[in-house]
């Protein structure tokens, strides 16, 4: 056990240790030694956040080529930006200050409806930054009370603070809160957008985990956070996506300290987590004693998308010594080895020349058909898609893998 490092109010009981896992977007090159750390996943008692019981070093996160992007859903940005142009007070020309790249879109959105005081923290001026391509865990770990000040101190005050796919990063949640609000002027907003993570725990979407994700948010635990930490919700939004969706918050100090109080988790809250722990293991199980079964009667088995999904999906259930390679069509990754199970990563067209018969999806749901239809030969062959995305029309169903495997 452990303090909470989301709201400082509870202690962090352990759920699961994972043991050693790496870093899921350090590619590994032919012969090149593996970087892991300790993965164990816990929850607080006090604002019921599921959180990692120790982040891996922020050093270690940060991406080691420049070609690997990050991309977060941004259709629902036009409601954001109403959110915001909702709020009392505020008008074209208030000050909005965005804090990481995935803020940008946000301010270009605010931009094209005529807001005109838009600025955005440079991660070498501002937090003193070297990496071209910082990852959230360095921004987040750079920006504290101090270099806040020093922002302050450069900009002055913001009557809006945009704070869009950070929080789920920190490291100490409750300090970086405490700087972002140092940058609103009095009764300034801050506009909070994390993942949802209800969907995920609750379809047991095991690459939902992530080592980059400290914390796993929900609706009610990141209203019960803010709480915990002298910010009051004003507006909440969720935003339907594939695999989880968007939790959008507009929060403001809360006006009086000594009388704020905080709902209790409920129960549900609080055994979500230790629920889907115990379906991971059901579902690592299960796929190791058909997939073991499956290969020793001559089926072969590879999954597309070289990613953290899949990373996380093959590391954490550990099955990836039943696979031959990784499928992705990116020439960037072609030659290096995924980390962990150190799988080559090989173009689509090898599910056909190396007599794949079956393919794990660790895409976009969307995305699937248009993979699967291009796949004529494959297909043709007899060749099985299935999918890790439980959202998926062709998701893998704890309990019925050996069926969908087809074997008998």
């Amino acid at each position: 056990m452990g303090p909470c490092r989301i709201c400082r109010k509870g202690e962090c009981k352990q759920l699961f240790d994972f043991g050693s896992q790496p870093v899921s977007h350090r590619f590994l090159e032919a012969g090149e030694e593996d970087e892991t750390h300790p993965m164990a996943l816990g929850q607080c008692s006090a604002c019921g956040v599921p959180q990692l019981m120790e982040p891996m070093p922020a050093d270690s996160m940060n991406p080691r080529f420049d070609w690997i992007k990050f991309n977060e859903p941004e259709s629902h940005l036009e409601d954001t930006a109403r959110m915001i142009r909702s709020l009392d007070g505020i008008t074209k020309d208030s000050r909005i200050l965005g804090i990481s790249k995935h803020d940008k879109p946000l301010l270009s959105q605010l931009s094209r409806e005529g807001f005109n005081r838009l600025d955005q923290i440079s991660e070498e001026n501002d937090l003193g930054l070297s990496q071209s391509n910082a990852s959230e865990a360095l921004v987040q770990s750079y920006l504290n009370l101090e270099t806040a000040a020093s922002i302050l101190a450069r900009k002055g005050p913001f009557e809006i603070v945009a704070v869009r796919r950070l929080l789920e990063h920190a490291f100490d949640v409750s300090a970086l809160l405490g700087a972002l609000k140092s940058l609103l002027v009095p009764g300034g907003s801050l506009v909070l957008e994390v993942p949802d993570c209800e969907g995920p725990f609750d379809q047991v979407d095991v690459s939902s985990l992530w080592e980059e994700h400290v914390s796993y948010f929900t609706e009610a635990s990141l209203e019960r956070s803010l709480g915990l930490n002298e910010l009051e919700t004003v507006e909440k939004q969720t935003f339907p996506y594939p695999g989880e969706n968007a939790l959008v918050f507009i929060a403001k100090d809360c006006e009086n300290h000594s009388q704020w109080r905080v709902d209790q988790p409920s129960e549900a809250e609080l055994t979500r987590a230790s629920a889907f722990v115990e379906s991971t293991e059901k579902l690592r199980k299960e796929l190791l004693e058909v997939f073991e079964t499956y290969v020793s009667r001559g089926g072969k088995i590879a999954i597309l998308g070289a990613g953290h999904r899949s990373c996380t999906f093959l590391n954490l259930l550990g099955i990836g010594k039943l696979l031959e390679f990784v499928v992705d069509d990116d020439p960037n990754k072609h030659s290096l080895h995924m980390p962990g199970c150190r799988l080559p990563i090989r173009k689509s067209s090898s599910l056909v020349d190396e007599g794949i018969s079956l393919c794990l999806l660790a895409i976009n749901p969307q995305s699937e058909a248009g993979f699967m239809n291009g796949q004529e030969e494959f297909n043709r062959r007899g060749g099985k898609f299935l999918s890790i995305s439980p959202d998926s029309p062709h998701a893998l169903r704890i309990g019925s893998i050996a069926e969908q495997v087809a074997i008998k």
